[in-house]
């Protein structure tokens, strides 16, 4: 694919590299006329990446990796804590289906860096403002018990933290915005985690 920019041709190898044939018109001066016209290139979207279900994968394959090669000696592993990660995990996948089914029912995304169409204010979310949040930190807690990954218990505040900071304040700046009155009513009446 090429396009001509200027006296310029832009040949696209692939949609994150750019290759600059500049014309011998004498106008070219090299390396500052490349970074000039890539840095208007499309570069590719980590948004679509970086979302809660990547995360929770990424903290649950940290919890099995110390369970497997970094046990310590330490261990929870009985049949309690195998009914209690049975229950965490469980009410996690639940929380998250209720809240889905929220979603839905509004037609509004789930989707953390888009802007929603509709304030969901019933079903589970009259209880949390982010009840997936919270069945994510669920199914990590469960997984780190299932794993008997001790050592790994310190990952679930981690875990908070980030989906805190990466998704539950932006998501609320852009509800803020958009959603004004409603938001901060609905902000006052229901908590943010439980």
């Amino acid at each position: 694919m090429a396009t001509a920019v200027g006296r310029e041709k832009v040949f696209l190898l692939r949609p994150t590299v750019v290759l600059l044939l500049l014309r011998k018109s004498g106008r070219s001066s090299g390396k500052s006329d490349i970074f000039y016209h890539c840095r208007n290139e499309r570069q590719p979207d980590m948004r679509k990446i970086d979302i809660p279900p990547v995360w929770l994968l990424g903290f649950a394959v940290l919890a099995w990796l110390q369970a497997r090669h970094m046990p310590m000696r330490l261990s929870l592993d009985s049949g309690f804590t195998d009914l209690l990660s049975g229950f965490l995990i469980g009410g996690g996948v639940i929380l998250i289906a209720l809240a889905i089914t929220e979603f839905r029912r509004h037609r509004t995304t789930i989707i953390p860096h888009e802007t929603p169409t509709s304030l969901v204010q019933s079903g589970i979310f009259k209880r949390s403002r982010n009840p997936i949040y919270v069945g994510d930190v669920l199914i990590l807690a469960g997984l780190i018990l299932r794993f008997d990954a001790v050592l790994s218990l310190v990952l679930v505040p981690v875990f908070v933290w980030i989906l805190e900071r990466r998704f539950i304040l932006p998501e609320e700046d852009r509800l803020r915005r958009t959603f004004r009155a409603d938001f901060a009513r609905y902000e006052r009446q229901t908590r943010r985690w439980i």
